[in-house]
């Protein structure tokens, strides 16, 4: 039978989901379905869908190419962002480091101002205790803020490239596996330049 031949079933099956068919082609095969009868021109309906079946082909094949142009775009912006990321974290850390120097002043002016009150012997064995003791407590703050802030920031980085690769790893394997699709249906391609060499549509297509 016309509609048994398997050029007929592979086209069947590209109606299947894969790709949206235009309105031409659902045409076709729907005429392709409807025909019981053995057909007496063969050679023309195999050329006809040979050149549909090429043609739903390559518009496959240029959907894919451009799905993975967008996913390499979609990596480079990723890593740009991991980037900027990155830049933020290090400027965060010289506006604290310098806070930590303003802070120092601050407490050495109050002190300062404190002092003036009392006696100039007062003044300085008050203000050398005080100054001492402040840096001590300064100190032990800084070291508890900055052992805080190193925590949560090897967590927060820690969590982002986690995420980063994860998604990186993702795009990678949709890229590989479309890259496959591609390599597949350019060999399809190239068995029916082969076996129909005389197809001018197959000549047209480049693999």
């Amino acid at each position: 039978m016309y509609i048994e031949l398997p050029l007929y079933k592979l086209y069947d099956q590209f109606s299947g989901g894969m790709w949206k068919l235009t309105d031409e082609q659902k045409k076709r095969l729907q005429k392709i379905k409807d025909e019981k009868k053995p057909r007496t021109n063969i050679a023309q309906d195999i050329y006809d869908g040979n050149a549909l079946v090429a043609g739903i082909v390559s518009d496959k094949i240029d959907s894919l190419e451009e799905q993975i142009k967008d996913l390499k775009n979609q990596n480079e912006t990723l890593q740009t962002e991991k980037g900027e990321l990155v830049k933020k974290s290090e400027e965060m850390q010289n506006n604290i480091n310098q806070m930590n120097k303003y802070m120092d002043i601050f407490v050495a002016l109050d002190d300062l101002e404190k002092g003036y009150q009392d006696d100039i012997t007062q003044l300085i064995q008050h203000y050398e205790q005080k100054l001492t003791e402040e840096k001590e407590h300064y100190e032990k703050l800084k070291e508890h803020h900055a052992k805080e802030l190193t925590k949560e920031k090897e967590h927060h980085t820690k969590d982002l490239a986690e995420e980063k690769e994860h998604h990186a790893k993702e795009i990678r394997s949709r890229c590989d596996k479309n890259e496959k699709k591609i390599k597949m249906f350019r060999e399809m391609i190239h068995r029916l330049k082969v076996a129909h060499p005389d197809i001018e549509e197959l000549k047209l297509m480049t693999l």
